[in-house]
């Protein structure tokens, strides 16, 4: 039987597609839904996170004209008073 000699971690990172790591930090509630949720649908934790990534949809709100608006309907309850 042959034995397969280990690659060094230099040799080991230059052929790794994913050199990039991300830290985080959360809550031990937010750190349990986390858990609960790769439990549940049975991946990895970095699969998880980069499925999510990938096709989460992320809203992202615009106030900016919020105040305007804000503002005309104090306008209008004023005239109604």
């Amino acid at each position: 039987m042959k034995k397969r000699m280990r690659k060094s971690s230099a040799e080991y990172e230059k052929r790794r597609e994913r050199r990039k790591e991300v830290t985080v930090r959360m809550t031990e509630i937010e750190y349990e839904s986390l858990l609960q949720n790769i439990r549940r649908i049975k991946m990895t934790r970095n699969g998880y996170i980069l499925q999510a990534l990938r096709y989460s949809l992320i809203i992202v709100q615009d106030f900016e004209n919020l105040s305007e608006t804000v503002n005309d309907l104090k306008w209008i309850g004023n005239n109604i008073n």
